[in-house]
């Protein structure tokens, strides 16, 4: 029974949509993120399979993620814990 049970599992997980491993974001694939965020309603029943079509090589577990991620530093900014992070490309956008 087990010999018939491990190939299966083996090949359930390589087709998973869960990472074994999280990937790395950066910041081209956060830009990709926060635009799919705006451009795709919240109501939208299939919203995060929408916004991971949009962030190339992220899986809907990965975005949904991400944006959980999005929200608790919100928060953590929000209550003065953690200072806004500023970005090299956000200094030249609001200089030029």
């Amino acid at each position: 029974m087990y010999q018939k049970t491990i190939p299966m599992a083996t090949a359930a997980a390589a087709t998973t949509r869960w990472p074994t491993q999280p990937t790395q974001w950066t910041r081209e694939d956060d830009k990709l993120f926060e635009r799919a965020l705006l451009m795709v309603p919240e109501d939208l029943p299939n919203r995060w399979e929408k916004i991971a079509e949009q962030v190339p090589g992220k899986s809907v577990a990965e975005v949904r993620d991400h944006y959980e991620d999005l929200v608790h530093d919100v928060l953590e900014i929000e209550l003065g814990r953690v200072e806004v992070p500023s970005y090299p490309d956000d200094l030249a956008a609001v200089s030029g």
